[in-house]
């Protein structure tokens, strides 16, 4: 059941550093470019923010840049906690429902979803 795991982890992390974000904690470990001490940001903030630097190799102008237009702009900050709860409760929605489907459906459809009961690779 590797899909709805990775969804379930992916969102989680979401919420719990969005929640973190509103109650306006402070990172107790160094978080993607933020340093020990700063504030929690929304958990998409973190995730946009790496993969666009690492995957799309946009590197640390990037990350400045990003940095820069969160700090300066409260607008942007909102759009990010609201973005943050709508993907993460959706996806916990999401995974939540795939994770059913699986246990509920028989073998044949359930395969589809990501997981074959009784299935034995050796």
């Amino acid at each position: 059941m590797p899909l709805p795991s990775m969804m379930f982890v992916v969102a989680v992390f979401d919420l719990w550093a969005t929640i973190c974000c509103v109650l306006g904690y402070q990172l107790p470990f160094r978080m993607s470019s933020v340093a020990k001490g700063g504030k929690f940001r929304p958990g998409i903030y973190f995730l946009v923010e790496d993969i666009v630097a690492v995957e799309l190799n946009a590197g640390r102008p990037y990350r400045a840049a990003l940095n820069e237009r969160y700090c300066a702009s409260a607008e942007f900050r909102e759009i990010f906690v609201k973005l943050s709860f709508f993907w993460s409760l959706s996806t916990l929605s999401a995974a939540a429902a795939l994770t059913a489907a699986i246990y509920t459906a028989p073998d044949a459809f359930a395969f589809g979803l990501d997981k074959l009961k009784g299935l034995s690779y050796s």
